[in-house]
């Protein structure tokens, strides 16, 4: 399993050593994306763990590998020493004991996070437009400005 999480999404994808086997990702609200990125990454991965809980009970693979690109995050879940993070890090090892497993976590260079990322990011992309209203008045006051720009070269003039 390999997260990425980002201010404004996560993405996860979930792989066997040959396939892989799922993907999704979703967006942060407000308030997650004020978060730093070790606590978002801890976040995309206990519910990238909830999400994937019927694969992963049903999988011969009673030890996955999540991968992130975020060290702190790894070392955090791995050692479960943050003080500051234990509250969102006890979830993980919940989890986890609830589904039977036991985890690997290690760090991913970004470069090999590529898919996790781009999933991560796509709430950002999407069919962007110029909001009518605005655009509407942004041309009636470059209307008004030529006009004012004219009437005072008539003037000079």
């Amino acid at each position: 399993m390999t997260t990425d999480a980002v201010p404004c999404g996560w993405g996860s994808i979930l792989e066997t050593q040959s396939e892989m086997i799922e993907q999704t990702h979703g967006n942060q609200n407000k308030k997650q994306a004020r978060l730093t990125n070790s606590n978002r990454e801890i976040k995309a991965v206990i519910c990238d763990l909830r999400i994937y809980a019927k694969v992963l009970k049903i999988s011969q693979n009673q030890s996955p590998v999540i991968g992130s690109n975020n060290n702190t995050a790894v070392y955090d879940i791995w050692k479960l020493r943050s003080i500051i993070l234990l509250k969102e890090i006890k979830p993980v090892h919940q989890t986890v004991a609830k589904l039977g497993i036991q985890i690997q976590i290690t760090h991913l260079p970004g470069v090999k996070n590529e898919i996790a990322d781009a999933l991560s990011r796509l709430s950002r992309a999407g069919d962007y437009k110029l909001k009518e209203k605005i655009f509407q008045q942004k041309s009636v006051l470059k209307k008004i400005r030529d006009e004012q720009i004219r009437a005072m070269l008539m003037a000079l003039l």
